[in-house]
C-alpha cells in the first residue's frame, strides 16, 4: 500500500490494483485468513475480493483509516481513524470494530484519549495492542483501553516545542508538539492529549496570559509541491486546555509568537503577512488585541514572515522575522520603523524584551547575539566565543532583574544554558549553568519563579526558583511540612551568619543555591547548625532541606 494505491508483485513485475478504491492513499493493507485485503485509506477501509474492491465504510464517520487488526480465528476486526498532519480534522484517534467481516462499524473505546492510532495488533485471547500516543493495551477484545508503556522510553516529544504555564489557581503546564497540545497537571510527571477543537497537527504558538487565557496557533502540511507548511489557525482556551475555540483573526499561514502587555493587550506575530480578503491591512505580519484575544487588529507593518514580537513596558511594539532586523513602534502600533543591527544577516528568530528595558536579538544562522540597552535604537554584538559557529541561540528568557537565561543547541562544546547579567556590554561574561546534555529549545518561567525549558524528548524544570517568587508561592512552598519538620532560620536577612533550627532530631541535608542554579553551599546537621554567609555576595539565595522522607522545606534566604 503506498500513497499512489495498491500494487501487487508476482515475484516479476509489480501490477496497479487501484482502479475501483475511491482513495489511492493508502496507509494500511491486511489479509484475511480467506484472502480478503483490507485497505485503510483517507476515505474511510475498502475490500479486496473477487479481483474488485468494495468501499465498507457503514457505520464509520468518514476519518482516514490508519490501522487494521484482525482476530485470525473469527470476523473480529479493529481499525484506527485519524487525521494526518496535512489534514484539516480531529487530533484524537478513534477505535472502531467490526463483528460481520467489515460489513458494519461501530465505536468502542470512547474514553481512549490518544493521537491517531497509527498501528494495531490482536495478540491472542482476547488482547489487543494499539500504538497512538504511547502503546496501549485490551485484555477485554479491544473496548476498555490502558496505557502500557512501562519501561519504554520512545513515548517522547520529539520537536523543538512550544511551552506555556498557566497561572494559579489552575496551574498546568502544556506542551505544543507536531501531534497537538499535551497537558500535565503533576509538573511534568504524566500527560495526556488537551486537544479538543483543534483541527491542526502542528503547533507552532503556545502562550498563557495572566487572566488565565490560553492561545494556541496551529499549522498543516500542504505537501512537496506548495510552500510546505501552513493554512494556519489561531485558538483560544478558556478553561485550561479542555477545550479550544478559534478566534476572530486574519487568516494567515502561521501564527508564531504571542506577548503580553502590561495593560493585558495582547500582539501576535503571524506568518507571511495576512491576505485578503480577510485582512485589513495587506501583508501585515503584527497584530493586536485588546479584548484577551477574541478578536484583533491588523497592524501597519510587513516584516514579511515574522517569527518573533515583543514589547517593553511602555507599551512599545517589536516585531522581527524575514526583516533581517527588527521594526519597531513608539505610538502603540500606528506606525512602525525598521532599525538595522550592524554586521546581521538571516531571519531573525530570536526577539525579547527584559523587564529593565533591554533587548535580545539572534537569528539562527549566525552565532551573533545581539543587544540593545537604549530600547532599540542601536545594536551591539556580544563578543563571547561561547556561542557556536553556525546556530544562534534557541531561545532567551530574562528573570525579573533584568538577567537573560540563554538556551542553545550545545554543539562544539558550548554550554547548553548559559546566562548573562546586567548591565550588558560587548565584553559582558557569558557564565555557563549546570544542565542535562542535549539540545534546549523553548523556555518559560511559572508564578512561582521556576524555569521550564524543552530538552528534545523531555521537559527540563529547574530545581529551584530563578527568579522572585510571588508571595503566595513562598507561603506555599513553607507550608508543605508541619511544625516538627520545618526548619527556623534568623536572622533573615543576614549579614554573614544564618542560625538554623529543627525540633526534630532526625538527619538534615542542606543546600544553598544562587539566582543563578548555582549550589553555593551544602551542609548536613540534625537539631541546630549553622551556616556561615559571609564570603557571598549580597543578594537572595534559596535553602533546600531534605530528611530520609525527601524534601521538607525550601526558604528565601536574603544575605544584607
Amino acid at each position: 500500500g503506498t500513497d499512489g494505491g495498491v500494487f501487487r508483485y508476482d515475484g516479476i513485475s509489480w501490477t496497479d490494483l487501484s482502479a475501483g478504491l475511491s482513495d489511492t492513499t493508502v496507509h494500511k493493507i491486511v489479509f484475511a485468513p480467506n484472502g480478503d485485503l483490507f485497505a485503510g485509506t483517507n476515505m474511510g477501509i475498502a475490500k479486496w475480493s473477487a479481483n474488485s474492491w468494495t468501499k465498507i465504510s457503514n457505520g464509520l464517520n468518514g476519518s482516514p483509516v490508519h490501522s487494521i487488526a484482525l482476530d485470525q480465528n473469527t470476523a473480529h476486526i479493529v481499525i484506527g481513524t485519524g487525521y494526518s498532519i496535512d489534514q484539516v480534522g480531529t487530533l484524537y484517534g478513534q477505535l472502531y470494530e467490526s463483528l460481520d467481516g467489515g460489513d458494519s462499524w461501530a465505536q468502542i473505546a470512547t474514553a481512549l484519549e490518544t493521537t491517531v492510532i497509527n498501528d494495531l495488533a490482536f495478540v491472542g485471547n482476547q488482547t489487543w495492542l494499539g500504538a497512538g500516543w504511547g502503546v496501549f493495551k485490551s485484555s477485554d477484545n479491544g473496548h476498555t483501553w490502558s496505557a502500557s508503556n512501562a519501561g519504554f522510553s520512545a513515548k517522547t516529544f520529539n520537536t523543538q516545542g512550544r511551552l506555556a504555564v498557566t497561572p494559579d489557581p489552575n496551574r498546568a503546564l502544556f506542551y505544543g508538539s507536531d501531534d497537538g497540545v499535551f497537558r500535565s497537571l503533576d509538573e511534568g510527571a504524566s500527560w495526556t492529549l488537551a486537544s479538543k477543537g483543534l483541527t491542526r497537527h502542528i503547533v507552532t504558538l503556545l502562550k498563557a496570559d495572566h487572566f488565565g487565557n490560553l492561545f494556541c496557533g496551529v499549522m498543516r502540511y500542504l505537501g512537496e509541491n506548495s510552500v510546505g507548511f501552513g493554512d494556519g489557525v489561531l485558538y483560544k482556551s478558556t478553561d485550561n486546555g479542555d477545550h479550544w475555540l478559534p478566534v476572530t483573526i486574519s487568516k494567515d499561514w502561521r501564527y508564531m509568537e504571542m506577548s503580553e502587555l502590561e495593560n493585558g493587550d495582547l500582539i501576535c506575530a503571524h506568518g507571511f503577512g495576512a491576505q485578503p480578503p480577510s485582512a485589513t491591512i495587506v501583508g501585515s505580519s503584527l497584530a493586536r488585541s485588546t479584548d484577551h484575544g477574541d478578536t484583533w487588529t491588523d497592524l501597519d507593518v510587513k516584516s514579511g514572515m515574522a517569527f518573533c514580537c515583543a514589547a517593553n513596558v511602555s507599551g512599545d511594539l517589536f516585531v522581527a522575522g524575514e526583516s533581517q532586523s527588527v521594526y519597531r513602534s513608539t505610538d502603540g502600533g500606528n506606525s512602525f520603523g525598521l532599525i538595522a543591527a550592524p554586521g546581521q544577516e538571516g531571519n531573525v528568530g530570536t526577539l525579547e524584551v527584559s523587564p529593565t528595558g533591554d533587548i535580545f536579538m539572534g537569528s539562527g544562522g549566525q552565532r551573533t547575539l545581539y543587544f540593545s540597552t537604549d530600547n532599540g535604537t542601536n545594536y551591539q554584538s556580544f563578543s563571547s566565543p561561547v556561542l557556536p559557529d553556525y546556530r544562534g541561540v534557541s531561545d532567551v528568557i530574562f528573570d525579573g532583574m533584568g538577567k537573560a537565561y540563554c538556551s542553545t543547541s550545545g554543539q562544539g562544546g558550548m554550554p547548553e544554558l548559559f546566562t548573562i547579567s546586567p548591565p550588558f556590554t560587548a565584553n559582558s561574561t557569558f557564565v555557563p549553568l549546570p544542565a542535562p546534555a542535549g539540545s534546549l529549545f523553548k523556555m518559560t518561567w511559572d508564578e512561582c519563579g521556576y524555569l521550564y525549558i524543552y530538552r528534545g524528548g523531555s521537559i527540563l524544570k529547574s530545581i529551584l526558583p530563578l527568579r522572585l517568587q510571588k508571595d503566595e508561592c513562598i507561603s506555599e512552598t513553607e507550608s508543605l511540612t508541619d511544625k516538627k519538620n520545618s526548619l527556623e532560620i534568623y536572622p533573615n536577612p543576614t549579614t554573614g551568619v544564618l542560625h538554623i533550627h529543627r525540633e526534630n532530631t532526625e538527619d538534615i541535608r542542606l543546600s544553598l543555591w544562587n539566582t543563578s542554579g548555582q549550589k553555593v553551599r551544602e551542609s548536613s546537621f540534625s537539631r541546630d547548625t549553622e551556616l556561615h554567609l559571609e564570603a557571598l555576595p549580597a543578594g537572595i539565595y534559596w535553602l533546600k532541606a531534605w530528611d530520609a522522607s525527601g524534601l521538607v522545606q525550601i526558604l528565601k534566604i536574603v544575605r544584607s
